[in-house]
């Protein structure tokens, strides 16, 4: 059996065309409630989490009173029902829940409304007919807390396309650690069960609300789309290889990463944000969305330490447009000293020029920066930019001539020069567009760049160098630049990279072992070089 979860999103709930009921909620009768026994701790250490109350009107709906904080390991609650046969949906477009909020929650944006349905395709007998608990796949959906917030009294609804996996932007989406592995993906014609819950991030008091369900259903032909699995942004771009660092964002919303671009788009500061789909409970590390209103370069990490996603907004309101904040005057676009944190938008002028130098906030540049910049021939860049999309580079006009204001820089996803380094980033040479070379994030392989040397004789080598203790050496087993011990050419390149490395010695035996050894050869530097 598998567990499946959608965090409540804000839409407006539609009449369908063809509708299949899951429950209508005239009958509390078999519903079961859980307030943080879904964890299997003993009270002791995981107290309860809140209360769920539950009354059936006589409108044939029901009313839900609940109160939910984070208590030690876990903060949510959550009713619903299990069935032994499937409520079969494999045909629907998606689901909807229809609901409304009676009473605001008492701390507004704390809790958040959920949606869990129970995927028992891969379980088999009567177990799959109770609470699932943590063995079995739990997949999960989050979005803001003003669900929760809506003091109009108005019915909505929650519409989620019916398909869940692995990834961050399925509407279902499973987090790793928690449950057995099933197949990894919702099957809608196995539904068995479903849960609506409460649940809350914050250690404080409890927050408390009132809500009234009136239908949840697979819905077949709607008359508005469901969001589909794939769907990608809309009002931003992925930026691929930057991952930004949490401590940055003004505006962190723990639970919100899958409705990230929409809390974004609501506040007019965000220009960049960032998803994380990470969970774990013991650490209390929860899939959050991350808002930026500017960036420094340190705030762009290596991929294994920042955060999932990152995304340029395109929004031209935010960014600005070009001769709004730049002084536009022939063909020219001067955008240099105007402390942007992110490239203005294209206007109808038609600029040849575009001089973005002296914006030390301006770090990144995302794909489709340069929409719109049709007649470009001459692009300046700040030198403290960190990270620029191959995309960006990719859309503007050919032969478009590309620069670096002077100045010194620290190379960060790309180089300009050929005297850069990607120093202490693990990076070879990618591609290169419009004279830049980016960083392919992988280690680079000692040899591939040009290192010239020339050969010594043995028996001057040794007068120089016997006396001399090696800067390094290098052998095929070492932890680290072990390739440089293959061959001289290589030793050559790592020499190359050391600024101190004046001299070495490449392709020589190691006296300490066999000459047949695949590990007898090293490779050895010298700080000091031959008068």
């Amino acid at each position: 059996m598998k567990l499946y979860t959608c965090f409540a999103c804000l839409a407006a709930g539609a009449s369908a065309v063809i509708a299949r009921p899951i429950d209508t909620f005239d009958s509390k009768e078999g519903i079961g409630v859980d307030t943080g026994q879904i964890i299997g701790l003993p009270p002791s250490v995981q107290p309860p989490t809140g209360s769920i109350d539950l009354e059936a009107t006589a409108d044939g709906t029901l009313r839900i009173d609940y109160s939910v904080a984070e208590r030690a390991y876990y903060g949510g609650v959550a009713l619903g029902r299990a069935w032994n046969e499937s409520r079969g949906c494999g045909n629907a477009a998606g689901v909807e829940l229809t609901y409304r909020v009676l009473e605001p929650q008492s701390r507004p944006g704390v809790a958040k409304l959920s949606l869990v349905l129970v995927d028992g395709s891969d379980c088999a007998g009567a177990a799959c007919a109770t609470w699932p608990g943590i063995t079995n796949e739990i997949y999960l959906f989050f979005t803001l807390g003003t669900d929760l917030d809506d003091a109009s009294g108005e019915w909505r609804a929650i519409r989620r396309g019916l398909c869940g996996d692995l990834s961050p932007r399925s509407p279902f989406v499973r987090v790793p650690g928690w449950g057995a592995q099933g197949n990894g993906v919702l099957d809608g014609d196995s539904i068995t069960g479903y849960w609506i819950g409460f649940r809350s991030f914050d250690r404080g008091e409890f927050t408390t609300g009132t809500i009234e369900v009136a239908s949840l259903r697979c819905v077949e032909s709607p008359d508005e789309p469901f969001d589909s699995c794939d769907a990608a942004p809309r009002s931003a771009s992925l930026v691929e290889g930057a991952r930004l660092a949490p401590a940055a964002a003004y505006s962190t919303d723990v639970g919100g990463y899958q409705t990230c671009e929409e809390y974004c788009a609501a506040d007019a500061r965000c220009v960049y944000y960032a998803t994380d789909s990470r969970f774990n409970a013991v650490t209390s590390q929860f899939p959050s969305c991350h808002l930026f209103a500017e960036l420094r370069a340190q705030d762009l990490e290596p991929a294994a330490a920042g955060l999932d996603e990152a995304f340029f907004v395109h929004d031209p309101a935010k960014r600005g447009v070009l001769c709004d904040v730049c002084a536009c005057s022939g063909s020219t676009a001067d955008c240099s000293g105007r402390n942007l944190a992110t490239v203005p938008a294209a206007s109808e002028f038609p600029a040849t020029t575009l001089d973005l130098s002296d914006n030390p906030r301006l770090v990144l540049i995302g794909p489709r920066a340069f929409d719109g910049l049709d007649a470009l021939e001459r692009l300046t860049l700040p030198v403290g930019l960190a990270h620029i999309s191959p995309e960006a580079l990719r859309a503007l006009p050919e032969g478009v001539d590309v620069s670096v204001e002077p100045g010194p820089r620290e190379p960060g996803s790309f180089l300009f020069s050929t005297a850069d380094a990607f120093e202490d980033k693990c990076c070879g040479l990618g591609d290169s567009v419009g004279g830049i070379t980016f960083c392919n994030p992988v280690p680079d392989v000692p040899g591939v760049v040009d290192a010239e040397f020339k050969k010594m004789e043995l028996d001057v080598f040794h007068e120089l160098f016997d006396p001399l203790p090696p800067l390094m050496t290098i052998t095929p087993d070492s932890p680290f630049l072990s390739e440089a011990a293959e061959s001289a050419s290589k030793c050559a390149a790592y020499c190359d990279f050391n600024e101190a490395c004046q001299a070495f010695s490449g392709e020589i035996l190691d006296p300490a072992r066999p000459a047949d050894s695949p590990y007898a050869k090293l490779c050895q530097h010298w700080a000091s070089a031959p008068s």
